[in-house]
């Protein structure tokens, strides 16, 4: 189970102000694809089940994606590998 921090969020996404990324996180947690644990004064963020099961989901998108796009963006091989850093990103 990988577990963030809001720090974490914020520094993926520079662009995003704090009270956007308070609210999206928090309609993902009325959502219950996310769940919040404080510990230690830290807040902790993890999916759930039910956020865990978007993940096929959004493997499908990513594999349309590269699977539909035209031109030589991208070779074979790595779109291949693409495919596989995905399958072990989203734990699928």
């Amino acid at each position: 189970m990988d577990i963030l921090h809001f720090s974490q969020f914020q520094e993926n996404r520079p662009n995003l102000d704090n009270k956007s990324l308070a609210r999206c996180l928090k309609s993902m947690e009325n959502n219950n694809l996310i769940e919040k644990k404080i510990n230690n004064h830290e807040t902790e963020y993890f999916l759930t089940s039910k956020g865990r099961k978007l993940n096929r989901v959004l493997y499908e998108l990513i594999i349309f994606a590269l699977d539909t796009h035209e031109g030589d963006f991208y070779t074979n091989e790595e779109i291949m590998f693409i495919k596989e850093t995905y399958i072990d990103i989203l734990d699928i």
